[in-house]
């Protein structure tokens, strides 16, 4: 168990990685950077994600690859709001 305050390894905001949470950080991080953070994360579970998309019979997409796709519309532009 991790001590109270300290962030999950990985983490990228919350306490214990102060000024992360604000706009300016966020928006510092460039897309590419981020995708390729997540393909790196993804590598170890791509086989529990296929035995999951056979077992359902439909695919499921990754939480990650819906925000990649979300932050690349708003750095463009094209994101609805």
């Amino acid at each position: 168990m991790r001590p109270p305050g300290r962030p999950a390894p990985g983490a990228t905001n919350g306490p214990g990685r102060p000024g992360q949470n604000e706009p300016a950080a966020r928006d510092a991080v460039k897309v590419a950077d981020l995708r390729a953070a997540l393909d790196k994360a993804r590598k170890p579970v791509e086989e529990k994600i296929g035995a999951i998309n056979n077992k359902l019979g439909q695919r499921v997409v990754p939480v990650g690859d819906a925000f990649v796709k979300m932050r690349r519309m708003v750095v463009g532009g094209t994101f609805p709001g």
